[in-house]
C-alpha cells in the first residue's frame, strides 16, 4: 500500500504512525536507533472492522490495524487518518468516542 502512495503521503504515513519527519537515513542509523515498525491488531474489538480507524504508537512506532474485509479499505482509512490527524495527544477525545454509540462498535472488556 505504501509504495502506492505518493511521497507526500509517505511522509505523513511516517508522521501519523511515529511523529517524525523522516525515516533513518541508512541501516546503520536504523540500528543504532532501534528503529522499526510493529503492526498489531487493535486493542479495542470491533464488530464491523471497516468502520474502524488505524491508530499510532508514536513513541514506539507501533500501528494498531484492524483486520478491514479489502485493500481498498485499508487504504482509504489509512488516507483518511494520515490526512486528518490533528494531534499525537491520545488522552484528548477523537472519533472513536463518537462510535461507541454506533451499533456494529463494541469494545471488549
Amino acid at each position: 500500500m505504501l509504495t502506492d502512495f505518493s511521497q507526500e503521503n509517505r511522509r505523513k504515513f511516517i508522521r501519523f504512525a511515529w511523529a517524525q519527519d523522516r525515516l533513518p537515513a541508512d541501516d546503520d542509523e536504523f540500528q543504532r536507533s532501534h528503529t522499526r515498525l510493529l503492526i498489531k491488531p487493535p486493542a479495542k474489538h470491533y464488530s464491523n472492522p471497516d468502520i474502524a480507524l488505524p491508530r499510532a504508537d508514536t513513541c514506539f512506532f507501533n500501528i494498531e490495524l484492524p483486520r478491514y474485509s479489502t485493500r481498498d479499505i485499508m487504504e482509504l482509512k489509512f488516507l483518511f487518518a494520515i490526512n486528518q490527524t490533528v494531534t499525537m495527544n491520545a488522552d484528548e477525545e477523537n472519533m472513536d468516542d463518537d462510535q461507541q454509540n454506533n451499533p456494529d462498535y463494541s469494545e471488549e472488556e
